[in-house]
C-alpha cells in the first residue's frame, strides 16, 4: 500500500517501494532518486526489524531495489543512496 501526492506536474510516492517501482513509474522517466534503505543493523521500528537472515539475503534485497531504481532513472539522472558507515567492510566496498 502507498500514497500518491501530485501537484504542478510533480509526483511524490510514500510507501513500500516494490508496488510503486513495479507498476507506477515508467522506465527512464525519473531525474533524481533519493534512497534511504534499512541498513541491516538490527534496529527495531514499530512494525519492522531491520535485520535479514544473512548478509547475502540483505545484498540480494538491496540489489532488487537498485535494479528497479536503475530501470526508472533517466540516462542522465542522479541516484543518491544513504549508507551506514559504522559497519564499513562489505557494504562500503560494494559501493566503491
Amino acid at each position: 500500500m502507498f500514497k500518491r501526492y501530485e501537484a504542478d506536474e510533480q509526483v511524490i510516492f510514500y510507501g513500500d517501494y516494490l508496488p510503486i517501482l513495479s507498476s507506477e513509474i515508467a522506465s527512464n522517466s525519473v531525474d533524481i532518486i533519493f534512497l534511504d534503505p534499512p541498513y541491516n543493523i538490527g534496529k527495531h521500528f514499530a512494525d519492522f526489524y531491520d535485520k535479514w537472515e544473512s548478509e547475502n539475503d540483505y545484498i540480494n534485497w538491496a540489489n532488487q531495489i537498485l535494479d528497479h531504481c536503475l530501470r526508472i532513472l533517466k540516462p542522465q539522472g542522479t541516484l543518491y543512496v544513504m549508507a551506514v558507515t559504522v559497519q564499513g567492510g562489505t557494504k562500503s566496498s560494494n559501493l566503491k
